[in-house]
């Protein structure tokens, strides 16, 4: 082992983050309801303590970059909004089942945008591809449901949270690291 090994100063990347929208008890309760009551038992779903809308994804990250987002996350300042999920879609090429807002709640819109510029202070770049919004329900779907019966879950969105990836011989588990209350 080498010095700067054994004295701690070799910074790998073994974090793989990312912040999201974390919904409280009720909500994941009426999100798994949903999915039971409307789509059939296909491909894998999503454990209910995973259940989370995704707003950066840093990926890959050192504890240095780690702590720097978690510096620029407690700049953000934003206030609480309503997201009402009451859409459906299936991600084709990934095989993904989500479930998504009709109309994306502005306040919503402004929290990825002040996030993502206090995230640029930490060389962070946001992905290409325009923000979808979206709940993942399950992984390796095989057909996209068409006659889905209308619903409607309102979720007060008041804090959003940095996660944590971590694998594990039960499967990949999402923890939270930091949440942040959104008072703006």
């Amino acid at each position: 082992m080498s010095d700067a090994e054994d004295s701690g100063l070799t910074d790998k990347k073994n974090h793989r983050l990312f912040f999201a929208l974390c919904p409280d008890t009720p909500v994941r309760q009426l999100i798994m309801n949903t999915r039971e009551e409307y789509f059939p038992r296909q491909g894998k779903f999503v454990d209910k303590d995973n259940l989370h809308l995704t707003l950066a994804f840093p990926g890959q990250s050192t504890q240095k970059e780690m702590d720097c987002y978690i510096q620029a996350a407690t700049q953000v300042r934003s206030a609480p909004f309503i997201l009402t999920l009451d859409n459906i879609g299936c991600f084709q090429r990934a095989r993904v089942l989500w479930m998504g807002c009709k109309q994306v709640p502005e306040g919503l819109l402004n929290l990825v945008e002040i996030l993502n510029g206090e995230l640029s202070a930490c060389a962070y770049q946001p992905e290409d591809r325009a923000f979808k919004p979206h709940v993942t329900l399950a992984r390796k779907y095989q057909t996209v449901p068409v006659n889905t019966q209308a619903f409607s879950i309102c979720w007060y969105v008041k804090s959003f949270s940095l996660m944590q990836s971590v694998s594990s011989v039960n499967g990949v588990q999402y923890q939270s690291l930091q949440t942040w209350a959104l008072t703006g």
